[in-house]
């Protein structure tokens, strides 16, 4: 076996292991009710919350309305990394990671296809899956970054537990890849909570 070979399957098995641990255990992942990123519970108060990702290494870049944004690393890729809470409770209710930008299609979509791949193996296929390409623009023509760049470009897929989580997978209009993890429960708490607030009751 040669050296490039070797080095291929060491890759494989730290990315797979680091995915493994950034939603807790593997077994029965579709039946749980909890979502986990890089091993940390989508739950709670968003404080706790950040702190929990700081002592995996993340810092926090700046703050935001209901929120923060970290960066990081996540499956051996520099991330960065949107965390938002409701605005009253300050629950964490989703956490969105964007990965580097990419300037070619095909970079792009293997590294969407691979994603895809690793959280279908946890969680099973997704319920919802897009891959096309709007009109004029298709596959093949040569200008597959200028569709996505002008959301011409429709690649995501979508898994949930239902009302307790859900994870999407998606190729970005910048070139970039994201995977969000929602808390469904607390998404609805920010829901009643906005809607007090524009009520003027909170």
């Amino acid at each position: 076996m040669n050296k490039i070979l070797i080095l291929a399957i060491l890759i494989g098995t730290s990315i797979t292991s680091a995915f493994s641990q950034s939603t807790d255990s593997t077994s029965s992942k579709s039946k749980d009710t909890s979502i986990y990123f890089n091993g940390v519970k989508v739950d709670g108060k968003i404080t706790q919350f950040v702190e929990k990702l700081k002592l995996k290494g993340f810092t926090v870049s700046k703050t935001i309305t209901n929120g923060y944004v970290m960066s990081g690393k996540f499956l051996g890729k520099p991330i960065e990394l949107y965390v938002f809470s409701t605005p009253t409770s300050k629950l964490v209710t989703h956490v969105d990671a964007y990965f580097p930008k990419q300037t070619e299609w095909y970079t792009i979509k293997n590294e969407y296809e691979t994603l895809k791949e690793k959280v279908t193996g946890i969680y099973g296929n997704p319920y919802e899956d897009f891959a096309f390409f709007s009109s004029p623009y298709y596959e093949g023509d040569g200008y597959e970054e200028s569709a996505v760049k002008i959301g011409k470009c429709v690649f995501s897929s979508y898994w949930s537990n239902s009302n307790f989580w859900s994870i999407a997978v998606t190729i970005e209009d910048y070139m970039q890849v994201s995977i969000s993890y929602e808390n469904s429960k607390n998404m609805e708490i920010r829901k009643k909570e906005a809607l007090k607030l524009e009520e003027g009751q909170l």
